[in-house]
């Protein structure tokens, strides 16, 4: 892999840093947010902590599921659980 991915504060690139993942690191999404550019994010916790944050959707590769099935907007009162892997791209 050429580099790792940043966990962010909010849904844009420009924003903080929670903290840096590298690939393989297994994820579970809670929701998903278009931000005003139209690029899809992820508000995830990383497995096995409390670590949570934003996560472009380029930067996750499904492992097991259908995502179309679990689909739910951030400012929907539930939230679901899928388990994601970071893939090797370099978004």
């Amino acid at each position: 892999m050429k580099g790792t991915y940043n966990l962010k504060l909010a849904p844009y690139a420009s924003c903080g840093n929670v903290t840096r993942l590298s690939q393989g690191t297994l994820v579970y999404y809670q929701c998903w947010k278009r931000n005003s550019y139209g690029n899809l994010w992820w508000y995830v916790r990383v497995a096995g902590s409390h670590t949570h944050g934003w996560m472009s959707s380029a930067n996750l590769a499904q492992q097991r599921g259908n995502l179309n099935d679990h689909l739910v907007n951030c400012s929907s009162p539930s939230a679901s659980i899928t388990a994601l892997h970071f893939k090797g791209s370099t978004h």
